[in-house]
């Protein structure tokens, strides 16, 4: 809103920037040199196009996630199907109908685990009214992924359409544990995922507990995209490989 002093302005989005009010406009774009993006997605916005247009640096690089703390993870024995999910519970975010997703998974012995802050109890008192609080804990927040991770068979990662999530963390940490993960086309983490080759994406809400019945139902599917997706996540989501590639894009503009 000031003079600015002359500088090289370099704007970074931790937001996918498609849907209101998390959108990156065009004005964001002509304020910056430079635009670095957490989701591949967000370079197809009008904020890429002004500053490609100018003839700046326009790259995206996901969230640095802290991958050494899973060195410890190994699966440990349990009765029935794990399906876990970490992240913020609040319907900024998490899908609105989240726990009909869950409940509208109709195979016997699955129970699902949730980790994360945010509205706890509401979820919570959904799960009850829908009859199936003895198969749903809602955890809270946990820090050490490691011991959650292992206890589980998969990741539900159902997000609302209109979120403004990009490289979930999250989904980058469960795929370098190797868990096959389950996600909805048109959020963020359906831009790292591809379909029956490291994961599952479903198409709509409808698909989403069939997708997740397919993992139930095969446990080679459950290995074969966990493998896959453990490799892809060391090609993505290395924090040592995206540091060097942030470090780069700021070298090239001091440059």
């Amino acid at each position: 809103r000031r003079p600015w002093p002359a500088a090289r302005v370099l704007a970074t989005t931790a937001i996918r920037g498609t849907a209101k009010p998390h959108v990156a406009t065009g004005d964001l774009g002509d304020f910056a040199d430079a635009l670095i993006a957490t989701s591949p997605r967000t370079l197809e916005m009008p904020a890429a196009e002004s500053v490609r247009r100018r003839g700046g640096l326009v790259d995206w690089s996901p969230a640095l996630a802290d991958m050494p703390r899973l060195d410890r993870f190994a699966p440990r024995p349990h009765e029935g199907i794990r399906i876990g999910h970490v992240g913020l519970i609040d319907p900024a975010k998490l899908h609105p109908r989240f726990a009909e997703l869950c409940a509208a998974v109709e195979r016997p012995g699955v129970h699902f685990d949730v980790f994360g802050p945010g509205r706890l109890d509401d979820l919570r008192r959904r799960f009850e009214a829908l009859g199936i609080a003895d198969r749903a804990i809602v955890h809270g927040p946990v820090e050490d992924l490691a011991a959650a991770f292992a206890d589980l068979d998969m990741i539900g990662h159902p997000l609302a359409p209109d979120g403004y999530a990009t490289s979930e963390k999250s989904v980058q940490e469960a795929i370098w544990a190797g868990l096959p993960v389950v996600v909805l086309a048109g959020t963020g983490p359906a831009d790292l995922v591809r379909h029956e080759i490291d994961g599952l994406v479903a198409t709509d809400e409808q698909d989403y507990p069939r997708q997740v019945e397919r993992l139930v139902d095969d446990p080679s599917l459950r290995r074969s995209l966990g493998d896959a997706a453990k490799i892809r996540a060391r090609e993505l989501f290395d924090p040592d490989c995206n540091a060097g590639r942030l470090r780069a894009m700021f070298e090239s503009m001091l440059g």
